[in-house]
């Protein structure tokens, strides 16, 4: 096995003092590191002027350092630094000889930076580091648009942090679906935990972020902070961080020393943090929610709760974050699921000499359009030569088809009777009218608004006709057009398949089509191994994307399922309102190689207290794709339900519609249970399930 020693230990380059930008590419080799700043792409960025990038490229190595240190899938230690669209698919193993050192340790970044659109599948193992500050996608920085689903397992005597998205960061539009657990074998030091960023400071920033994770904590003699979402400062007085929306976890297991908590951030009119975090109390049945956290699957299933996690009830400026459709629970807004905006219909002074005052009030539904438009008042009464002619927003005529954009103020606005507004519509390829503006003067200019995003097209601009007017933002004087058109492109996405260095197919393909590997079946190098899959799993297209020829051993790799692997943004959005879903795992060997190296690896359980790495002859890079659940053990006598092996956390069983029937905290080494009525039953421990039936 190949390892690299030295302080900066980077599979691209150790130490960047420069502007860099480093698109499309992959490391592939373990990186075994003794430094001080370990990374799959960028160990250090150092310098005030350099300016690192690091776009859709991927880290499948695993990383293994023996100390503290800043250790990230892309980068390790850096400022000025963005990693986009990136994944880490890389187990990354911290096992500290040295506790008095610190450790700052992220699926994608180390110590800041930036993340955005990114995504970890890789598992973190951290054992007798000190002071250890943890997430699935940074350990400190700054986080948007992206998801963890790698599992996150800390051992350690000291203090920590450890997060689903960040140990301390601001986050955004991100998703954590990774298993963190904390085991704390020191009395009296602190640990912080929690779905998406476990601390906070004066400068962290949250909104739109949604925790699917199990969190436990263990040990400490209860000196532990859990939180379904988000925790405090560390030093425990307030801060001046702020929420830019609401973020919920739809999580059922949060656990502090087997007991389980909805956290104990201060709940105040100024605290927008605290305001903004909601938690489905249906499925995460917590004793003691005496601050008003937990909200109704019900209540959460609707409009108007969408709307108050983009204005956090009220305390701040609508987001446009949030979205909602049927009886789902509320989607991160997108092309597809437009924001939940208010409109406030209002009557005009100027106009009628009365005060103004308001008429009505209605919200937007997924499809950007007011759902319940007033009746239009009449100004008859005060000027029998007016009628009304439109409702207005700035120059912009208001009706039922128009495509909402903000919180809204529109005013009644009367016309002489025997007027006639002209006006100027936009109009969608398929005819609708989003958009229409009053011209009161042809010779005026107006400003050309934005046409309705579409997944896989770029807009050209604004037509009349074939002929070409003017992009959006565009000033034009109308002079007699009545009606624009927009027109779209399609946009082709190159996808390619690889083996080692190898590119064997490349091709252009539309959004949503699913691209098919049709060459010969690719070969592995390695002796005794063979082809069985394609790393990432193909899936629809939606961007430029690459797959690597995966092998495995006599062609029995266990292969992931698709759907633990988002192909696209828009994934994040995906809240399942099922509470039975089990977690899978499986590892495997990626063919395609920027270097190599020996090494094998063993799944291990998320509550293990130690790590071992084994080497072995074959070369390639053993992917952990994710934890192995550490099933339980179960006993049925009569009608009572028996558990032991279960590692602390909570126990619910579940009847056969999914109905949770019981919850009990796992306190012992065995824990019994006894149900009244026979059937079959889901018992489901920290994320593992067994069916069983009861007679």
């Amino acid at each position: 096995m190949g390892t690299i020693v030295g302080r900066y230990t980077g599979g691209f380059i150790g130490e960047a003092w420069d502007t860099i930008i480093i698109d499309h590419s992959v490391n592939a080799g373990e990186i075994a590191g003794t430094g001080e700043h370990i990374a799959g792409f960028i160990a250090q960025v150092s310098g005030k002027t350099a300016k690192v990038d690091v776009r859709n490229s991927t880290n499948m190595g695993k990383i293994i350092t023996d100390g503290g240190a800043d250790v990230g899938g892309i980068f390790g230690t850096c400022s000025n630094c963005t990693a986009t669209n990136c994944e880490n698919y890389g187990e990354i193993i911290l096992d500290g000889k040295d506790n008095s050192k610190t450790a700052n340790v992220g699926g994608i970044l180390g110590n800041w930076g930036s993340a955005i659109n990114c995504r970890n599948y890789g598992n973190i193992t951290i054992d007798s580091v000190g002071s250890p500050t943890v997430g699935g996608i940074a350990g400190l920085g700054t986080v948007q648009g992206c998801v963890n689903k790698g599992a996150i397992t800390v051992n350690t005597r000291s203090t920590s942090k450890v997060g689903g998205i960040g140990g301390q960061t601001s986050a955004y539009y991100s998703l954590n679906e990774g298993r963190v657990v904390v085991n704390l074998a020191g009395i009296g030091e602190e640990c912080y935990a929690a779905g998406i960023t476990a601390t906070i400071s004066s400068t962290t920033r949250l909104g739109g972020n949604i925790n699917k994770g199990t969190i436990i904590v263990n040990g400490g003699n209860g000196d532990a902070h859990v939180y379904p979402l988000h925790g405090v400062s560390a030093d425990g007085k307030s801060t001046r961080a702020k929420a830019v929306a609401g973020s919920i976890s739809l999580s059922d297991s949060i656990v502090n020393n087997g007991r389980l908590t909805a956290g104990s951030t201060l709940k105040n009119n100024k605290d927008t943090v605290a305001q903004c975090a909601f938690f489905d109390k249906d499925i995460y049945r917590v004793d003691d929610d005496s601050l008003g956290f937990g909200i109704s699957t019900a209540e959460m299933e609707t409009i108007e709760f969408a709307y108050r996690l983009n204005t956090c009830n009220g305390l701040v400026k609508n987001s446009g974050y949030w979205s909602q459709h049927g009886d789902n629970y509320p989607v991160m807004s997108d092309q597809d699921n437009h924001a939940i905006y208010k409109v406030i219909f209002k009557d005009s002074s100027r106009v009628i000499n009365i005060k103004t005052y308001k008429i009505g009030e209605s919200l937007t539904n997924y499809e950007g359009v007011i759902i319940d438009m007033p009746e239009a008042p009449d100004p008859s009464d005060a000027d029998e030569d007016l009628k009304f002619g439109y409702w207005a927003y700035e120059n912009q005529v208001i009706d039922e088809n128009t495509i909402i954009n903000g919180d809204y103020t529109v005013y009644a606005t009367y016309v002489p009777k025997n007027s006639v507004v002209e006006t100027l519509a936009f109009k969608t390829e398929t005819g609708d009218v989003f958009a229409k503006y009053v011209i009161s003067d042809k010779m005026v200019e107006i400003t050309l608004p934005n046409a309705p995003s579409k997944n896989g097209y770029e807009f050209l601009g604004w037509y009349n006709g074939n002929q070409f007017v003017g992009a959006a933002g565009a000033k034009i004087v109308p002079n007699g057009l009545s009606v624009l058109n927009a027109k779209y492109e399609t946009i082709l996405y190159k996808i390619s398949f690889i083996s080692r260095t190898d590119t064997l197919q490349t091709g252009s393909f539309a959004y949503g089509d699913m691209p098919e590997y049709k060459g010969e079946k690719p070969t592995c190098a390695e002796l005794g191994y063979e082809f069985d899959g394609w790393m990432p799993i193909v899936a629809a297209v939606s961007a430029d994307k690459s797959y690597y020829a995966r092998c495995s051993k006599n062609g029995a790799g266990i292969s992931s399922s698709s759907s633990e692997q988002p192909s696209s943004s828009s994934e994040i959005a995906s809240n399942s309102s099922s509470s039975l879903g089990d977690e899978t795992s499986s590892s495997s060997t990626i063919a395609s190689s920027s270097s190599e190296a020996e090494s094998s690896s063993s799944a291990k359980s998320e509550s293990s207290s130690s790590s071992k790495v084994n080497s072995s002859s074959s070369k390639g890079t053993d992917i952990a794709w994710n934890t192995v659940q550490p099933m339980f053990n179960l006993a049925v006598n009569g009608m009572t339900l028996t558990l032991s092996n279960t590692q602390g956390g909570v126990v619910r069983i579940f009847d056969a519609l999914g109905h949770m029937v019981a919850a009990k905290s796992i306190a012992s080494a065995t824990t019994s249970i006894t149900l009244q009525t026979p059937g079959n039953y889901i018992v489901r421990v920290n994320g593992a399930s067994r069916s069983v039936i009861l007679k």
